[in-house]
């Protein structure tokens, strides 16, 4: 009898900022009433739409007005909206901006993505809020995933009860994630906010809790939180094992334009499940970059996936220096990801 496996595409994007020049556009994008995000993601839309679930790190909170950037973010709350509409179904909250508008931009936060419809993790309302919710368990196309999400600190503003912010505790993790396997799950999924800003490789402590996360069971982690990518691994466990680690997916969106924060990874992940059980069945990347540019006085930023681009330039007016830009940082995303293959989407 022959049997078709359950498949699960996934897609995974860093840092989604909200520097106050990218508030700025929106709002012109908008027509100066409302501020309206969607035009920066129109061509990374189809390729997000095309997974069965597209995971990003928040990296801004909903405090109301005035907005602010960095280092205190306080973004309009339309992006969560816009981010829904753009192909994201699941956001990964824990992170060192979860706090930088206190205990109501907590909640703000928390209201306004679970309106837009997404799943979410990494910070609750409360701690009850947090035994009910957390792992966050969700099933698609048969499978059952368990998603875990910590941040190594909150910039060192206190988290004001009775929030909660998901803060890297080993004695914590492992309750959570025997926790997450009493739910037999078919996946388990780390994301973690960790690592040195702006370096390229990781460090010890990335590698040790890495490690630590494979040996209890851990299936894929990624990283966030360096605004630069970092290398793809693989953490050989006692098994028999092979657990992907992908230490830092860059940069999705934000206003950082020196070379390597200019852009980041869509990381892909497929699975698969059938008779023998879960399997990893490939691992990808596009690669994706911020093109800001000024247009009648005015900024505007577009996602260009770089493979796209190559593929049929036409689509996009780029001049020469901004081309020189985005072909360095293709060519410094291929050097640091040589082992990885490039998504088959735009190719």
């Amino acid at each position: 009898m022959f049997f078709l496996p359950d498949t699960l595409k996934m897609v995974f994007v860093g840092d989604i900022m909200g520097h106050m020049p990218q508030v700025r556009a929106a709002r012109h994008e908008g027509g100066d009433i409302i501020y309206n995000f969607s035009p920066s993601y129109q061509y990374v839309q189809p390729y997000l739409m095309s997974a069965d679930l597209a995971f990003a790190n928040l990296e801004v909170t909903f405090g109301g007005e005035p907005y602010r950037g960095y280092p205190m973010f306080s973004c309009p709350h339309d992006l969560a909206y816009d981010l829904r509409q753009a192909g994201f179904d699941v956001l990964f909250m824990a992170n060192n901006h979860s706090a930088d508008t206190g205990k109501k931009g907590i909640i703000n936060t928390l209201d306004h993505v679970h309106e837009a419809g997404f799943y979410y993790t990494g910070t609750f309302c409360d701690p009850v809020e947090r035994e009910i919710t957390y792992p966050l368990i969700l099933e698609k196309n048969n499978i059952r995933l368990a998603l875990l999400n910590y941040t190594y600190g909150t910039n060192g503003l206190p988290v004001p009860a009775p929030t909660c912010v998901n803060l890297i505790d080993t004695v914590q993790i492992r309750k959570d994630i025997e926790k997450a396997k009493l739910f037999e799950p078919d996946f388990i999924i780390a994301s973690m906010h960790w690592g040195e800003e702006y370096q390229s490789k990781e460090n010890r402590e990335q590698q040790r809790l890495a490690r630590f996360l494979a040996d209890l069971g851990t299936d894929l982690i990624i990283g966030s939180h360096p605004h630069v990518i970092q290398p793809f691994k693989y953490i050989h466990t006692a098994e028999g094992d092979s657990v992907p680690v992908i230490y830092s997916v860059g940069n999705f969106i934000s206003n950082q334009r020196d070379r390597y924060k200019d852009g980041g990874v869509a990381f892909e992940a497929i699975i698969v499940k059938g008779p023998d059980g879960i399997n990893l069945l490939s691992v990808a990347y596009e690669p994706v970059w911020v093109n800001c540019f000024y247009e009648h006085s005015k900024m505007y930023y577009r996602l260009i996936p770089v493979n796209d681009y190559k593929r049929d330039a036409s689509v996009y007016s780029l001049d020469s220096s901004q081309i020189a830009k985005m072909e360095q940082f293709y060519q410094d995303t291929h050097r640091n990801l040589s082992n990885l293959q490039y998504s088959g989407f735009y190719n």
